[in-house]
């Protein structure tokens, strides 16, 4: 075989594959699309009732940076609830830095009161057994948040007992409650200087339909 009809069939072997990867793609990307925002849905309900908006939050967002608030240098996307158009809440994804093992990843949803609508750890490397109880699933701790603002109790009143504050912490394990509710308050402080400009920046999220 001559090296020119080799060299023409592995092109043409290399073009049917990448159509193949292509078609595939394309194919499925609606849905993965689907199960992303699907699997977004769940986690959102945890943290915002489903009466609380009537828009598609997933669709509706900005983007922010500022690593003193979130613990992130990246950027950091901020959904949008609306009802009727109006602004119904904001969901935040947050990292408290300072936990016992490392980082604390944080769903927070606020109301445009500065009510906590909810609360939900998303991923940490806590102790099993003691700073674990930060998930829903191993204690009723991350409840107590909702309802809350930084006026309820007072700004500084937003750490544990132990440091003269508000919050129980767990036996042992008082790390992990700190560094969760400071994540909140720098949240709260967050959303309480930023609220108007959040729900008024333009939507960064594709195929926006808010």
């Amino acid at each position: 075989m001559s090296m020119a009809r080799h060299a023409a069939m592995l092109g043409g072997f290399t073009l049917v594959c990448t159509a193949a990867i292509v078609l595939v793609q394309t194919l499925t990307a609606p849905r993965i699309q689907a199960e992303q925002d699907a699997a977004f849905g769940r986690l959102l309900a945890e943290v915002l009732p489903l009466s609380a908006y009537n828009n598609t939050i997933a669709r509706d967002c900005t983007v922010v940076e500022d690593a003193d608030t979130f613990g992130r240098s990246s950027a950091v996307t901020v959904y949008r609830a609306r009802r009727d158009g109006a602004p119904a809440a904001l969901v935040f994804s947050a990292t408290a830095p300072d936990g016992y093992s490392g980082d604390i990843d944080l769903l927070i949803a606020i109301y445009p009161d500065q009510r906590i609508a909810g609360v939900r750890v998303t991923a940490h490397k806590e102790t099993p057994g003691l700073g674990d109880k930060i998930e829903r699933r191993k204690d009723d701790w991350i409840d107590q948040f909702r309802g809350l603002s930084l006026s309820q109790p007072a700004e500084e009143k937003w750490t544990v007992r132990k440091d003269g504050g508000e919050f129980d912490g767990f036996t042992g394990a008082t790390i992990t409650p700190r560094a969760v509710i400071h994540a909140l308050r720098r949240v709260q402080q967050y959303h309480l200087a930023q609220r108007d400009a959040l729900y008024a920046a333009g939507n960064h999220c594709a195929e926006a339909t808010p």
